[in-house]
């Protein structure tokens, strides 16, 4: 149904000036990147065709923007995570080039706080949204709170079974598996895991994987396979690199130097390769170090990360595949889909 939609509703929305709406539409200086961002979210979610519009500082009564109701679908990600270009960002990319293939718009909304419940965007427009990808981990409640509205929802990178959601994860626990029972056949017999298995569902997963595969090396073998954890805060802007800096002074004071590290991800191992360096390890010589998700870094650390590639973009599109999935047959089982992984082989493991 076609509507008319005035700059001055959408700076009433935004809660900005008409003259902020109409610079970020003409795509003029004098707005930020997020302003424009923002203006041009909130026009596709109140549904119009770009490009209609009359600059207020000309004598001419601002004419309304004619357009038509697209349909669009709500991307909801904390804000710390838009930030992320070497994995979220690349997640977005995926699911917003996919949601373009079936015709929909998008609406991205994120906060800095854990929300526990969800309450849809006053200044959205409800009828055109089809769906709701949320990308990451989300308290229980707040996925409830979801569940209620009767929304199709998908989650990208997360799972709970007790929500009862479509979800489209990566295959980490078999990932680690892999990464563990390489490094013990290449004889390390004591493997230190670095991460937070608090941080999201994915850390957590790729501990368990650790675990489990040196207990079923140790029953193959028939000897020990020492695993332990170091646990950082990561995420949240907690000070991970400094409790990681700690743990590698504890351990060249007097601990003992693992064979093999598992870090949560790239970034950790990256940070940790550093860290051991400067302490006089030789990696790989003394110890391996193998990390998760091949961000664009892992190939130019020194030495070169080996790493696991998840396909990051396939994340982002087969989670769109999945809503358009659920839209189709709003009464199916909620599925999860779990995508396989490739061990990209470098100089650090």
């Amino acid at each position: 149904m076609s509507k008319k939609i005035s700059m001055q509703q959408i700076a009433d929305r935004l809660g900005i000036s008409k003259y902020s709406v109409s610079q970020a539409l003409a795509g003029k200086p004098g707005v930020s990147e997020e302003t424009r961002e923002n203006v041009f979210a909130m026009a596709k979610a109140l549904g119009y065709r770009f490009g209609l519009h009359v600059d207020p500082a000309s004598s001419k009564a601002e004419e309304p923007l004619a357009g038509v109701s697209n349909p669009y679908v709500l991307l909801w990600i904390k804000s710390g995570r838009r930030s992320d270009s070497t994995f979220w960002n690349r997640v977005l990319t995926g699911v917003i080039d996919a949601c373009d293939g079936y015709g929909w718009d998008h609406l991205i909304i994120s906060n800095n706080v854990e929300e526990t419940e969800f309450v849809f965007p006053a200044f959205a427009d409800r009828s055109s949204c089809i769906g709701m990808i949320v990308l990451g981990s989300m308290t229980d409640s707040f996925l409830i709170s979801i569940k209620k509205q009767r929304i199709p929802v998908v989650l990208a990178d997360h799972s709970d079974p007790s929500v009862g959601l479509d979800c489209v994860v990566n295959a980490n626990i078999e990932a680690a598996k892999t990464v563990c029972h390489n490094l013990i056949a290449a004889k390390c017999r004591s493997i230190m895991f670095v991460g937070s298995d608090r941080h999201s569902v994915s850390f957590q997963e790729r501990w368990w994987g650790c675990k489990m595969a040196a207990s079923e090396e140790e029953d193959k073998r028939g000897e020990e396979i020492a695993v332990g954890k170091w646990s950082l805060p990561y995420g949240g802007g907690g000070p991970w690199g400094q409790t990681l800096e700690v743990e590698v002074k504890k351990m060249h004071g007097g601990g003992k130097l693992p064979d093999g590290f598992v870090c949560a991800n790239d970034e950790i191992a990256i940070r940790l390769i550093s860290l051991l360096k400067m302490h006089g390890y030789d990696v790989p010589a003394q110890c391996k170090v193998i990390g998760f998700d091949d961000v664009e870094m892992a190939a130019h650390s020194s030495p070169a990360l080996t790493t696991v590639d998840f396909g990051k973009e396939t994340l982002g599109a087969r989670s769109v595949e999945m809503l358009h999935r659920r839209i189709a047959s709003p009464d199916a089982a909620p599925e999860k889909v779990t995508l396989s992984f490739r061990l990209i082989a470098r100089q650090s493991g």
